[in-house]
């Protein structure tokens, strides 16, 4: 039996809302898109720089400016608010994990330096409390 006109408009006007509540979710999509794509662009500029840092640059200052753009907080320090010790901790972390070709006494020698300054920053915040 065919559909009456009220029961067909009635159709129409669910399918109507319907298809609005699509056209929002796809425009709500299509901004996350959008937002997710200038990220993505940002990210890959950032690690092109990251690239073409020379030397020691990538292991404190670009590791910083990468998580920022990542949005994540970084688990090494500011080096603008570092101290001479701190760094040279973090030099001692960083080096056996930057150069493949360190040797094992390379490598026993980075352990031992960052723990004579660890146990050099020990004494001196002890020293000061």
């Amino acid at each position: 039996m065919p559909l009456s006109v009220e029961e067909l408009e009635r159709q129409v006007a669910a399918l109507s809302k319907r298809n609005e509540q699509l056209v929002t979710e796809v425009m709500q999509k299509s901004a996350q898109i959008s937002e997710l794509r200038d990220q993505v662009g940002e990210l890959g500029f950032e690690l092109d720089s990251h690239i073409m840092t020379d030397g020691h640059n990538r292991c404190w200052v670009d590791g910083n400016r990468l998580h920022k753009a990542l949005g994540k907080p970084c688990p090494t320090p500011d080096p603008k608010n570092v101290s001479l010790v701190e760094f040279l901790i973090g030099c001692a972390n960083y080096a056996p994990c930057q150069f493949a070709t360190l040797t094992l006494s390379e490598k026993e020698m980075c352990g031992k330096i960052r723990t004579i300054l660890i146990e050099y920053q020990a004494k001196d915040l002890a020293s000061k409390t």
